[in-house]
């Protein structure tokens, strides 16, 4: 009698008895069994989450069998075989196209990169050639979501967060959080995507339940854009004028779905859906989008069936708006009969060239052909679409679907399609430097660019990716004329790049002060340069008054980044100033730590807008802490929260702009929150004192301590005071020229203050 417990199998239950020793019995369930006696005692050589193990399986087997002395496996991630009863066990699959994609999406930079969710097996990624025989299975099983940055293809993601490829088998894929995921299932026409705004290759949209979102730092956070009343699918940017988008929604499986267009970035929609007398019943049928890459009024809609059982729709399939939505326009044929759509692509820089994915196959028709074509070069029958997605750069189309990934020769040479993208559109004097890219539709091997850049250096370029620096604030215009094989396309984004740099005063009456309650993160003005995860902003029930708050927050506990940092950095502050003056820099905070984990904090200041950056405070694991370990995610408690204070005076600070940067350095441990940062000075000198204009010169400076005064006042009198408020000296002079001799003072920051009648001034003194 064989035993087997129902948890130990959990599949259909197969077995094979060795044909030369029938106490040697194989089962397969979810893992492979082994019984040496005859079915009393069963053993699981390895699991499967044990790839390592010499006697690995794949889950979920479906079938054994001894042919010989030749074990043979048919399970969920192919074929597998043993020559010695189990004791080693080798896959056997290589050259089968089989796997089915459940999500697919490959690089633009670079269609090399390819990563997709697949059906009973992990994410399926491909690396150009770093892993064996090119493809690396990653993640847990039954994943759906795959997409790949634009801008940068080293960037990936699927349903386990944002990947870092290392480019080197030897070494470890990157990890980075992701605050939301895209809506996805296996059912077509269910799930979202990531949708990248076409300028910005931080910036996409992505449906998640009901809500449009959108993430300006590549996935660290998210701004909600449009509560729909029903789960977001399909999302489309117009690549012409990408304050268009489109977006198809999903109330139920048996529901109407709907198209609603926004034409001003998302603020108010208008719902557009295909009146019902032109789609002859059946409106439950979900939709897929594309927009034309020349006029964001053009686009094109196929309606998909949840299941391939369904009725093909015959007739009522495929759809085209000239004029944003308000008409439709049937381009289904007889062609089409029979067949289930699942995707739609347009091919940029073609006359209104669409490729059409089915449960079968795939098909293509431009303005100027009567009719579909089959375009799928021979694909097997049948070959499901999960997704299309031209490669541009090598004249390609790749369709990831339920039988493997293929490629094809894209239908035809279409002319360039020009776009202007760059990794950021607002930047600050700590963030002078623009990486743009090359977003066009184009062929490199007959590519050429030129780039205009008024206003920055260089103001032109050549190159396929240039950088580019700016140094006054102002908007920007940027061009881009791109060339190839097949004609030329232009395009210029006017006000593309926005500088900005304001300053705020801290004075008698005004301080800084930052609750995180605008409803917007980073504030306005700061900032949180891109990292492998993110400060972000959450609605707590207890804050530092223990009633709810909204705080600044580093989710450590979901973050295994052991020795990365993040940043969270200030606006610009003009702090201030008198040779008396104090300034205090003040934080609430709360953390809890876990056992074992030692996650930091520390806090930098800058003088010169992040050029360097000097540490005037860090702690981390038990010096942080303000209440005792917690060993889960732990949330603040009413007296929970303490507050800090430094004296930014005593760092030599006192007249000086600066920027202010907060480093959250994980370990892996548990949640930090801070709030209401303020930063507020004591003993200011007034407007008028710190402006007035005294025919004063103060040179060298820095000085090694003996320097020159000069003046053509008739009498001045002076006191140099050290940064905690030293009196070092005080003398009166006529006008002329005098040298003061403080060598045997420490040395570092001294302040001079200047008296004429009622005017004072101070300057700052640096000894070396």
């Amino acid at each position: 009698r064989v035993v087997l417990t129902p948890a130990q199998c959990l599949e259909t239950w197969q077995e094979a008895i060795n044909p030369t020793d029938a106490n040697i019995i194989h089962v397969g369930g979810i893992n492979h069994w082994i019984s040496y006696d005859g079915g009393s005692n069963f053993i699981c050589p390895a699991k499967w989450s044990q790839p390592h193990k010499k006697g690995y399986v794949h889950a979920d087997i479906h079938d054994i069998n001894y042919f010989g002395n030749d074990l043979w496996f048919a399970c969920d991630g192919g074929i597998f075989y043993s020559n010695n009863s189990g004791d080693s066990i080798f896959k056997k699959q290589y050259g089968i196209e089989g796997t089915d994609f459940w999500g697919f999406g490959t690089g633009f930079k670079d269609g090399e990169i390819m990563l997709g969710g697949a059906y009973h097996n992990g994410t399926l990624l491909k690396d150009k050639n770093t892993y064996i025989n090119d493809w690396l299975c990653t993640d847990g099983g039954d994943g759906i979501r795959g997409f790949v940055n634009f801008g940068n293809p080293r960037i990936a993601y699927s349903d386990y967060g944002g990947k870092i490829l290392s480019g080197d088998r030897t070494k470890d894929i990157s990890l980075f959080s992701i605050n939301k995921q895209p809506n996805a299932s296996y059912i077509i026409g269910e799930s979202s995507q990531m949708e990248f705004d076409p300028r910005c290759f931080n910036w996409h949209y992505i449906g998640e339940d009901s809500t449009l979102w959108l993430s300006k730092d590549n996935g660290s956070s998210y701004i909600p854009i449009h509560h729909f009343d029903n789960k977001v699918t399909s999302i489309e940017v117009a690549w012409s004028n990408p304050n268009v988008i489109y977006v198809a929604t999903w109330p139920g499986w048996w529901d109407e779905k709907k198209i609603y267009r926004s034409n001003d970035a998302g603020n108010t929609w208008t719902d557009i859906t295909i009146p019902s007398s032109l789609l002859n019943g059946y409106l439950s049928r979900s939709y897929d989008i594309t927009v034309s890459s020349y006029d964001e009024n053009i686009l094109w809609v196929v309606r998909c069936t949840q299941s391939g059982n369904y009725n093909s729709i015959d007739g009522y399939k495929v759809f085209k708006s000239v004029d944003g939505g308000q008409n439709w326009i049937n381009l289904t044929t007889s062609t089409l009969d029979g067949e289930h759509m699942t995707n739609i692509e347009h091919h940029r820089g073609s006359n209104g060239g669409v490729y059409i994915g089915t449960r079968n196959t795939v098909y293509y028709k431009n303005d100027i052909m009567n009719d579909w074509i089959i375009y799928d070069n021979k694909l097997p029958k049948s070959t499901l679409s999960t997704q299309l997605v031209p490669y541009y750069r090598k004249g390609l189309l790749f369709n990831g679907t339920n039988r493997s990934a293929y490629e094809i020769d894209l239908y035809e040479n279409a002319p360039p399609s020009a776009q202007i993208a760059a990794d950021k559109l607002k930047i600050s004097c700590s963030n002078d430097t623009v990486h743009f890219i090359d977003h066009s539709a184009v062929r490199l091997n007959s590519a050429s660019w030129q780039w205009t850049f008024p206003g920055g250096t260089p103001s032109s370029s050549t190159q396929e990716d240039p950088v580019v620096v700016y140094s006054q604030p102002g908007t920007y215009d940027v061009s881009l004329t791109v060339t190839d094989a097949y004609g030329t396309s232009s395009q210029t984004y006017n006000h593309f790049i926005t500088y900005t740099d304001s300053v705020f005063p801290i004075t008698n009456t005004t301080s800084l002060y930052q609750d995180f309650e605008a409803g917007i993160f980073p504030p306005k003005s700061w900032e949180t340069p891109p990292a492998s995860f993110s400060w972000e902003v959450i609605n707590i029930d207890t804050g530092i008054n223990c009633l709810p708050s909204t705080v600044a927050y580093v989710n450590h506990y979901w973050i295994e980044q052991n020795g990365k940092e993040a940043y969270l950095i200030s606006n610009k502050v003009h702090l201030a100033q008198g040779y008396d003056a104090q300034n205090w820099l003040t934080y609430d905070y709360a953390y809890s730590g876990f056992s074992g984990y030692a996650d930091g904090l520390r806090i930098e200041i800058s003088t010169d807008c992040g050029g360097t950056w000097d540490s005037i405070y860090g702690a981390s694991g038990t010096a942080l802490q303000t209440t005792s370990y917690v060993n889960n995610a732990w949330y603040p408690t009413c007296g929970s929260w303490k507050t800090d204070s430094i004296n930014l005076t005593n760092w030599g600070l006192n007249g000086d702009t600066i920027k202010v940067r907060f480093v959250a350095i994980n370990d892996y441990g548990n949640r930090f929150f801070m709030d209401n940062v303020k930063i507020d000075g004591q003993n200011i000198l007034s407007i008028n004192e710190i402006k007035s204009e005294l025919n004063i010169a103060i040179y060298p400076n820095p000085t090694t301590g003996i320097f020159t005064i000069r003046t053509d006042l008739d009498n001045i009198e002076i006191e140099i005071y050290s940064t905690v408020g030293r009196l070092v000296l005080k003398k009166n002079f006529l006008g002329g020229l005098h040298t003061i001799n403080i060598s045997d003072q420490p040395k570092g920051i001294y302040f001079i203050k200047i008296q004429n009648g009622t005017k004072t001034e101070q300057r700052k003194l640096i000894i070396q």
